[in-house]
């Protein structure tokens, strides 16, 4: 067999030696065990030696790849190539307007539009996230939420990837939203009425740990809430029925969530189930009850139900009960039907739970070369669900699977320029491993042989 010829990037970093860091010999002693770490200066990036090998790092790649310089603009080219830089999301009917975010070539952030349901209906920016960015390196605008009388738009924007977000708030259509808040977790939530705000403040270690409200009338602000354990993470959101407003504290083995109306006096959180240590739970609200996924008597969760006149007060009802077989991933909860993510067998169903009669059914198409993503629509009564399907030859393909028929409409494909599923071929095969067989995915091109 021939030998390979080595590449020029390879060539280069023979003839020089790669940097090494400096050793200091050190004891570290962690979990009550000691081990040697002659290293553990690097942990510091302030220490001198750190920055100097860093910088040696650099200079060596920067040496070793001086022969494939333009292998970067051809890689850069090519991958521009394969992105569809011209694009419209489908868009979602809320309170007579169409919703959708559109993206523009030479133009890296999204913008968020909507128009008239009527068909002859203008369109209106209500946030293009590259006015916010402007000529800064990096932009994240996380959360991006509208009150419920759909006249203003609250975002948090990251602009630095700490995790510390600024708050803005304005009125769509009229002049530019103003920065209500500096220093702030990303999750905001609406009052009922449209007129607070609900944010989360940071601690002196950026941990998201309270929950604040600001009053656009006065401008004024107030903390109702704070989590004193350090190892539990605040968030804050609106119910899709726009009655409740929830508190989430998450910790990495137990959380607890805390429940306040969102028509009400924003000041008084109410502890829905107390935390314990390795129990979790997951809320949403429907109607008169809140729903509750929980792994407080079973590993694979079960769903429960809680009056939610009677919160914090009330026991559960078991509605869903736990599977040895099935996981519980998580509820979505529409006035018509629930949306409910099963783990069954390595396979990702969804079911879809009706309220009133207790029947079941399922997202056709989930099988272990697909993979399904529910989409978080905004609107309550929503008589469909949207859902994206892939698999690993076929382009991200958006549907509406209307509730009370059962039927799927197609609404979008996403495929990258130049791109032909036909030119491909997925194949589901078991390997023998020490006596398992550990299932394997092969894709190909269908123009090649399967392999033996």
């Amino acid at each position: 067999m021939p030998m390979r010829k080595p590449s020029a990037i390879h060539d280069f970093a023979r003839k020089t030696p790669a940097p090494g860091a400096p050793r200091e010999p050190r004891t570290i002693r962690l979990h009550g065990v000691s081990h040697g770490d002659e290293f553990a200066y690097i942990r510091d990036p302030e220490d001198p030696r750190t920055r100097q090998y860093l910088q040696e790092e650099n200079e060596y790649f920067r040496y070793c790849f001086n022969a494939a310089s333009g292998l970067y603009e051809l890689l850069y080219a090519e991958i521009r190539q394969r992105i569809l830089e011209d694009d419209v999301s489908v868009p979602e009917v809320i309170g007579g307007y169409r919703y959708y975010t559109r993206v523009e070539s030479g133009r890296e952030y999204p913008i968020h539009c909507r128009s008239p349901e009527a068909d002859d209906g203008k369109e209106e920016v209500y946030l293009d996230e590259n006015r916010i960015a402007g000529d800064g390196r990096y932009c994240d605008v996380s959360v991006v939420s509208l009150c419920p009388r759909q006249k203003t738009v609250a975002f948090s924007v990251d602009r630095t990837g700490d995790e510390c977000h600024e708050i803005f708030v304005g009125d769509i259509g009229d002049g530019e939203p103003a920065c209500c808040v500096r220093a702030a977790g990303s999750s905001i939530a609406w009052s009922r009425d449209g007129r607070q705000l609900l944010y989360t403040g940071l601690d002196d270690n950026a941990r998201p740990d309270s929950v604040w409200v600001y009053d656009l009338s006065d401008r004024s602000h107030r903390r109702i809430y704070v989590e004193p354990d350090p190892a539990f993470h605040v968030t804050v959101w609106l119910s899709r029925s726009g009655e409740w407003i929830f508190i989430d504290n998450a910790g990495n083995t137990s959380s607890e969530t805390l429940v306040m109306p969102a028509g009400g006096a924003l000041d008084e959180p109410t502890v829905l189930i107390p935390r314990r240590d390795d129990v979790e739970y997951m809320v949403d609200h429907h109607d008169d009850r809140f729903l509750v996924l929980t792994n407080d008597t079973a590993e694979n969760f079960r769903l429960v139900v809680m009056p939610a006149a009677s919160a914090g007060t009330a026991a559960p009802v078991e509605l869903i009960a736990p599977d040895d077989r099935v996981a519980l991933e998580f509820v979505d909860a529409y006035r018509g039907h629930w949306v409910v993510g099963e783990l069954r067998d390595g396979v990702r169903y969804t079911m879809l739970y009706d309220p009133a009669t207790g029947s079941r059914h399922y997202l056709p198409g989930a099988s272990a070369l697909t993979h399904i993503d529910v989409e978080d629509l905004y609107d309550y009564d929503a008589g469909y669900v949207r859902y994206e399907l892939t698999t690993p030859i076929t382009p991200h393909t958006t549907y509406d699977l209307d509730v009370r028929s059962g039927e799927s409409r197609w609404r979008k494909t996403t495929s990258p320029p130049g791109y032909d599923e036909n030119d491909y071929v997925v194949e589901r095969m078991e390997v023998p491993v020490d006596g398992v067989r550990v299932p394997l995915t092969l894709v190909r091109r269908k123009d090649l042989p399967a392999s033996g």
